[in-house]
């Protein structure tokens, strides 16, 4: 059997297509992602607008009519923050379905889950601890694991996309304003991790973060000096805080348009890879880790790991 999976996000939609072989074992036939911006406006007006809407359902079937033409039958499709939280969600939902597709959008929780799922497969971690984070265009998730204890989950009010469109960040930023986002990561951390749990990972050294979702790939990418992004290069890859800041100064040193010849930054990334990094500095301050292991798995390997037992 063939059967894709495909996360609708805030910025972008994610897809995978793979098969079972004769021995039980996942073969990938495809996978990619589109950057249609479902929630481009949405913090301001709460509200999907119709140029998303439209873009995002036209990629959909684009990528739905392509996997159709490989022989994929079933599609398991789900959403996340901007589903979650969007008052015309349900026209959303309307218009996937007379494409063909049913979205379940998934509760921060049932995102975290999947995320923990998809983020371990195929990585070597050497603590006992986790603490995995997932930072996308309109939430963060963060779960911390500790040997077979159960993992904590939470999904926070940030990312990538909502953080630049909250503080309206002009294309070409201003370190105040910059510092105005950082303060506000830092509270929003504040408010929602438990203080307990934070101080338990800075005083044992034994926790591993891990980090997942287009931020932390393209930072990996970027570091990496990758013209063609390459999967197996950047899955496991590990990045300094050091050598996070770096990229961080270089970003904003350069207009947008320079920014995006940056080797390893997707053009349709750069105008919110800054509030991305700004959020990842952010967590790994607040936890005290100064390393970060990637995996460039996440929430579709959870999926797919939920549905078939890869």
């Amino acid at each position: 059997m063939r059967f894709a999976c495909i996360d609708i996000g805030t910025n972008s939609v994610r897809y995978l297509a793979a098969e079972i072989d004769s021995s039980g074992q996942p073969v990938i036939l495809d996978q990619g992602l589109a950057t249609p911006r479902l929630g481009e406006g949405l913090t301001e007006t709460g509200s999907l607008s119709d140029e998303a809407i439209d873009r995002t359902i036209s990629e959909l079937s684009r990528i739905k009519n392509e996997l159709e033409s490989m022989g994929v039958r079933e599609f398991r499709c789900v959403g996340t923050e901007a589903l979650r939280i969007a008052s015309n969600a349900g026209t959303f939902l309307r218009r996937a379905g007379e494409a063909g597709l049913t979205v379940t959008v998934l509760s921060g929780e049932e995102e975290a889950r999947l995320v923990y799922t998809g983020a371990l497969y195929n990585i070597t971690v050497a603590t006992e601890g986790k603490v995995l984070a997932d930072v996308g265009g309109g939430s963060t998730e963060i779960i911390t694991a500790r040997g077979e204890g159960e993992p904590h989950f939470i999904s926070l009010p940030l990312g990538c996309v909502r953080l630049r469109e909250q503080f309206r960040m002009d294309t070409e930023p201003d370190r105040a304003g910059l510092d105005r986002m950082r303060e506000h990561c830092r509270n929003i951390l504040r408010e929602h991790y438990p203080e307990s749990s934070r101080e338990a990972i800075k005083e044992s050294g034994e926790y591993t973060l891990i980090g997942l979702g287009g931020t932390f790939t393209t930072l990996a990418a970027i570091h990496l000096g990758l013209p063609t992004y390459d999967r197996d290069r950047v899955h496991g890859s590990v990045l300094t805080a050091k050598e996070i800041g770096r990229i961080e100064e270089k970003l904003v040193r350069l207009p947008l348009a320079e920014r995006k010849n940056i080797p390893g930054l997707e053009p349709s990334r750069a105008d919110i890879i800054i509030p991305g990094t700004i959020i990842v500095q952010s967590i790994m301050d607040h936890l005290g880790l100064s390393r970060v292991t990637i995996s460039d798995r996440g929430l579709l390997w959870g999926q797919a790991l939920k549905n078939l037992v890869f």
